[in-house]
């Protein structure tokens, strides 16, 4: 863990400031360490990589530098959510919503009805997507009482 502190980037990133993704990957990294201690106390570093993180985000949800805009995004709500931080929340709902919004609907819209619908709202209901019996979609929103790292691993939804 050292060695990434120390070779992060002035300005927040790791490795390109191009693909906020790999500055998601080393932020998820300290946010699953074994002891929590990245996350009980945030050093200045990981602050500053969470700022880089949300200065990403774009009007629509997503969290990208222009390019691979869904690899970026759910890499970026990723970490933020494991940063298990309030002040994230509005953060990691617009990229959630942003993720369901720009999956594949054939078919009947707003009905999974082929094997080519789906993504994120048919693979991951951790992420408050409700199929209902009847077929029509349910994009449940996370409640504010449950934690941000709750809400993206399904505790709670």
């Amino acid at each position: 863990m050292s060695f990434l502190l120390k070779s992060q980037n002035s300005n927040g990133w790791w490795s390109t400031s191009e693909q906020p993704a790999v500055t998601a990957m080393v932020l998820t990294a300290f946010n699953k360490e074994a002891s929590g201690r990245y996350r009980t106390s945030r050093p200045s570093e990981l602050r500053q990589a969470d700022d880089f993180l949300l200065g990403s985000a774009k009007p629509d949800g997503s969290i990208h530098r222009g390019t691979f805009i869904n690899y970026n995004t759910s890499l970026a709500l990723i970490a933020l959510s494991m940063a298990e931080q309030p002040s994230f929340l509005p953060v990691v709902r617009a990229a959630r919503a942003y993720l369901v919004r720009s999956q594949i609907d054939l078919g009947t819209e707003g009905k999974v009805d082929t094997v080519f619908d789906g993504g994120v709202r048919k693979q991951v209901p951790a992420l408050g997507y409700e199929q209902h019996p009847d077929g029509h979609r349910g994009d449940a929103m996370v409640g504010e009482e449950r934690s941000v790292g709750d809400s993206i691993r399904g505790r709670g939804v």
